[in-house]
């Protein structure tokens, strides 16, 4: 007997991946997912075993279609409950409200109204149903709040639905992986494939084949074994330890599912990429390093593509264009010590910024605009990149430029 799994977010990663691998053990794979063109390609590649069925599982009316398909379609077996989403990694207090809806409408509210719509056909099969949780529901990490807590949601909501169904022969689990190679940090940092190459580096990371594989043991288990819950990762990868704020040091805070991260991968999470370290433009260097600290060159501000920011607060630029320059020179404090140091995880401590600011004369919000640089190190850093600041008014800039910022920072050997 030919059985039939309905896959949501199939059209990459683990979902397409899990598509390929129940189409060639045999079985017949609805793949839905809202983007048309991969789909049908996967249609294409799978031949006659895929109905592709282009939608967003948020709609309201996308679970009751579903439930609606008719046979041989509609004879489901399995429901791999595979699409969510991550919101960008800024602080609760920080986020925008729309990204935390969308991860909770996707994550949360789609997976119950479509489970729920599919139970009776999977009751009357006695079918499975296989749950795409984290190990970010159990390891909590910074800016995980709210995808940390809708993966928790769904490791909960399999055990109880477990419960729910006993003595019906359906079978529920919840999968937990760690570190996958997908398109994950692509889709939660806008795109940016440098940050996910960053994330990945010098490790082995599961990918979206090994997941599948999984998925396929499960399914494939005798009728009488359940899984209620699995926990995955990669060997490279740990939970570690809880994270310690001291009085010297950067705390290493849990990243991506569940990663202990350097600062190269905390970057890689905040979607920065580090540019080219600007060579000195005068008779200086960028970076001297004496009895433990580390005294970075005023930085100017280059936006990208490469470009300075130039402009005068007060005049022809606001704060907000101020605080984005003010950014962009810690960015290229980073690489400046990124590169004298080898690795930015020898930094102990930021110690102190000075900012300079191209203002007019009755321009008084210098320290707003320096909030732009002060900002990034507590990000990157954690409580290690808090620091001592000036922040002052300048009639003009080397070059035009917007702001300028030096640094000096304490180092590790």
């Amino acid at each position: 007997m030919t059985r039939t799994i309905l896959i949501t977010g199939a059209t990459a990663g683990i979902g397409a991946a899990s598509a390929r691998r129940f189409a060639a053990g045999g079985w017949r794979v609805i793949a839905t997912g809202r983007r048309g063109d991969r789909l049908r390609a996967l249609a294409e590649e799978i031949g006659e075993a895929c109905l592709p069925l282009e939608l967003d599982i948020r709609d309201s009316d996308a679970a009751a279609r579903l439930a609606e398909l008719s046979p041989p379609w509609g004879e489901i077996d399995l429901l791999l409950n595979n699409a969510g989403l991550a919101p960008p990694m800024d602080p609760l207090q920080d986020a925008g409200l729309e990204p935390l809806t969308n991860v909770i409408q996707t994550n949360i509210t789609a997976l119950v109204a479509l489970t729920r719509a599919l139970l009776p056909k999977l009751i009357r099969r006695q079918g499975a149903v296989i749950n795409l949780s984290s190990v970010a529901a159990t390891y909590p990490y910074r800016g995980g709040a709210v995808y940390g807590a809708s993966k928790a949601f769904v490791r909960q909501f399999s055990l109880d639905l477990r419960c729910d169904l006993a003595g019906t022969g359906v079978r529920v689990t919840s999968i937990e992986p760690g570190m996958a190679e997908t398109e994950f940090t692509l889709v939660r940092t806008g795109g940016d494939q440098a940050a996910s190459d960053q994330l990945y580096a010098n490790m082995e990371p599961m990918t979206a084949a090994d997941l599948a594989e999984t998925i396929w043991w499960i399914a494939t288990l005798p009728p009488h074994l359940n899984i209620n819950a699995i926990e995955l990762m990669p060997v490279s990868q740990s939970f570690a330890g809880f994270t310690v704020t001291r009085g010297a040091g950067p705390s290493r805070t849990l990243g991506i599912e569940g990663a202990a991260m350097s600062i190269d991968q905390r970057l890689a999470e905040l979607g920065i990429t580090l540019p080219q370290p600007a060579a000195p433009v005068a008779a200086y260097v960028p970076v001297v390093i004496a009895n433990g600290l580390a005294f970075v060159s005023g930085q100017v501000c280059l936006d990208e593509n490469g470009q300075m920011i130039v402009g005068r607060l007060g005049d022809n630029l606001d704060v907000a264009g101020g605080q984005k320059a003010a950014r962009a020179c810690g960015v290229m404090i980073l690489a400046q010590l990124k590169a004298a140091l080898g690795s930015l995880d020898r930094v102990e401590r930021i110690v102190k910024l000075g900012v300079f600011v191209n203002c007019t004369p009755d321009f008084k919000d210098q320290p707003k605009v320096g909030n732009g640089a002060s900002e990034l190190m507590q990000d990157v850093f954690g409580e290690a990149g808090r620091h001592a600041r000036a922040a002052v008014g300048a009639p003009a800039l080397p070059m035009g430029v917007a702001v300028e910022v030096d640094a000096v920072v304490a180092v590790r050997p």
